[in-house]
């Protein structure tokens, strides 16, 4: 698997001026975020499982409630 853009990411990171979190339902946003930094939760919703082989996200939901209630839990 091709790494996403990493500076991407970054950007988002330095301009958040706070925790960040990248919420998502695709695992290569998801890898790309945690390989910069970011905090991450998986919405199963669209891809169904997460893919193995990129950076295990920091939550796993069903839903974006579900991820919500998570984070906010942390």
């Amino acid at each position: 698997m091709t790494n996403p853009n990493r500076a991407v990411y970054e950007l988002a990171l330095a301009h958040s001026g706070a925790e960040a979190w990248m919420v998502a339902a695709h695992a290569w946003d998801i890898a790309g975020a945690s390989r910069a930094g970011l905090h991450t939760a998986f919405i199963r919703s669209v891809e169904g499982s997460y893919l193995e082989v990129c950076p295990r996200p920091d939550v796993l939901a069903d839903s974006l409630p579900e991820a919500a209630r998570a984070i906010v839990q942390r």
